[in-house]
């Protein structure tokens, strides 16, 4: 069995509910959380996935372990911050199915996740695992130190065989400065195997005008796996060579985007775990996604999850 972590946060998502602009519905979401649940979903008894975060100790936070734990995912490394909640955030999507978010996090227990870890424990922490996966948010909601330890380790453990994977999922409104978000995702690119960037953030960024600009640049990592995703087209490049190039059939009518590019995190994943080409990890990261953003909200229910995994088992 596969052992696999993933780092970061979950918050609690209220999107609106009925006709009723002030009638809201709950949920447990958060980026890297999204990647958690659909990684297990199609992994199922073939990956143990754990998640290493931090809540609180009251009674919405015990809400969500209950809830790590329905989904079958390993909260053995989920910590406890007396006294802390968790974050939440609000979703309002237009017509088109396009989101933004109005967010409730700065006191979120998950900013102290990694309180007291030293180098050499997060790294033999992180190398009794497979597969170890984090995002820009992770990085961002982390006190500085804290996202450089995690770096560190993240670096100590690829020799002991843990591949690490990475998606800089760039969320302005949580770094003070660009030249911030920059340097800390060039730490993360330089230390991580698999890489899933999106040219919208990397034009943000980084100015990349095109898929080469951002392949060239990323390629002096060594990376074993680049996963571009720039629109229809996602670009895949293994061990420095291109691979090729897939291009997605968009969704006519997505009815809620805000877990497509955690979906698609998912897919990849879960394709590496069962030994799939690249190129057909890539495919089923773009049908899982291409079927969550036909859903509202970030976590799909998993009896309507089914017809994906059906879809799957026969591909």
């Amino acid at each position: 069995m596969k052992r696999v972590l993933v780092i970061g946060e979950a918050m609690v998502e209220m999107r609106p509910a009925g006709d009723k602009p002030d009638h809201y519905a709950s949920a447990i979401a958060g980026d890297v959380y999204n990647t958690a649940v659909y990684l297990k979903r199609l992994a199922g008894e073939d990956a143990q996935v754990s998640f290493l975060t931090a809540l609180g100790d009251d009674a919405l936070s015990q809400r969500m372990r209950d809830t790590f734990e329905d989904e079958g995912i390993d909260t053995g490394y989920v910590r406890t911050i007396k006294g802390g909640t968790p974050g939440l955030y609000m979703i309002h999507t237009d017509d088109q199915g396009e989101r933004s978010f109005t967010y409730w996090r700065s006191a979120a227990a998950a900013r102290r996740m990694l309180e007291c870890d030293s180098i050499e424990g997060l790294a033999d922490l992180l190398s009794g695992f497979d597969l170890v996966y984090f995002s820009g948010i992770t990085l961002a909601i982390l006190p500085p130190d804290h996202a450089a330890l995690l770096i560190a380790a993240a670096e100590a453990a690829r020799p002991n065989g843990t591949t690490i994977a990475f998606d800089p999922n760039y969320r302005a409104r949580l770094w003070s400065a660009p030249e911030l978000a920059i340097a800390a995702f060039d730490n993360a690119f330089a230390v991580s195997d698999i890489l899933l960037p999106g040219m919208d953030d990397e034009h943000d960024l980084y100015g990349s005008q095109s898929p080469k600009d951002t392949i060239n640049r990323l390629q002096n990592g060594h990376p074993a796996h680049i996963v571009l995703k720039a629109g229809k087209h996602v670009h895949l490049y293994t061990n420095g060579q291109e691979t090729g190039i897939l291009t997605v059939t968009p969704v006519e009518r997505p009815v809620d985007t805000t877990a497509a590019g955690d979906s698609f995190a998912a897919g990849f994943l879960s394709g590496w775990l069962d030994g799939l080409a690249p190129a057909d990890s890539v495919a089923r990261a773009a049908r899982v996604a291409a079927f969550v953003v036909t859903q509202p909200g970030a976590i799909c229910p998993k009896t309507i999850f089914s017809s994906v995994l059906k879809q799957e088992q026969q591909s």
